[in-house]
């Protein structure tokens, strides 16, 4: 008998026989076809989370995919920390435009992370709370038929978007000590996030850290820089299916890689 998508994305985590692999999206899914064929569109997507959870459903509504997946950036969480987000278009994620803290490797000038909200207010308001309320909405919509899957951001980029990825990197090397700071300061907010989603009806966290990937980051630096810090975050949450880790851009260490000739 063949699975119904909830139950095969369910085997799938489970790493369990199944009848064919699930074709589920687990990171950003959405389409200007869909926002169009639902009346669900960005930035409004973004924002309000009916609107976010309609569009979420979309690529199973609309495409015949296998989940639903609500956020579609990686801002929410920077935005209510204090950038300033450009939220407007329809054809484009949200784009960070200013990094509200210093950390100024050349100056020796660093802000402090305690200057943070708490993080159980952080959790209360702006997009972030619109994205927890969007994962309520589709367990009762569409949590019987699909596994619900929630977006968050990995703490070391969001660390990145609080002082900016170049000086967090840079900071790698000259000022390691206030890198780990930032990280440590930013992982709690991580966690809460991540567990009130699933609180909320999410089944599965996909985690984005691209900031970890080997394009940024020497494979030997990702455990200090990234590694603890998800393992105390997404590797921390009770509850839910599973979750997964995403890192965007090369991810293996550059003496497994191809050489460049050889690359189809």
């Amino acid at each position: 008998m063949a699975m119904t998508p909830r139950e095969r994305v369910t085997a799938a985590m489970n790493k369990e026989n199944l009848d064919r692999p699930p074709a589920a999206i687990f990171t950003q899914s959405a389409t200007i076809g869909q926002m169009d064929a639902t009346g669900a569109a960005w930035p409004e997507a973004h924002k309000n989370a009916e609107v976010m959870a309609k569009l979420a459903a979309a690529q199973a509504d609309v495409f015949g995919f296998e989940c639903c997946r609500t956020s579609f950036c990686l801002t929410a969480e920077a935005e209510r920390l204090g950038c300033v987000v450009d939220v407007t278009k329809k054809d484009a994620a949200p784009m960070i435009k200013s990094h509200p803290f210093k950390f100024d490797c050349m100056e020796g000038v660093y802000d402090d992370p305690a200057a943070l909200m708490p993080a159980d207010e952080f959790l209360k308001g702006g997009r972030v709370a619109e994205v927890i309320k969007s994962a309520a909405i589709l367990k009762k919509n569409k949590g019987n038929d699909y596994c619900i899957v929630a977006g968050t951001t990995g703490p070391f980029t969001l660390a990145g978007h609080m002082v900016s990825t170049e000086n967090l990197i840079f900071g790698m090397m000259m000022a390691p000590e206030e890198v780990d700071k930032w990280t440590a300061a930013i992982t709690p907010y991580c966690k809460e996030y991540a567990q009130a989603l699933i609180d909320n009806g999410a089944d599965i966290i996909q985690m984005s850290e691209p900031s970890g990937s080997t394009d940024m980051l020497a494979p030997e630096m990702f455990q200090e820089a990234a590694g603890r810090a998800v393992t105390a975050s997404l590797g921390a949450t009770n509850g839910g299916l599973g979750n997964i880790l995403h890192i965007c851009g090369d991810a293996t260490p550059s003496s497994t890689r191809w050489p460049p000739a050889a690359r189809p």
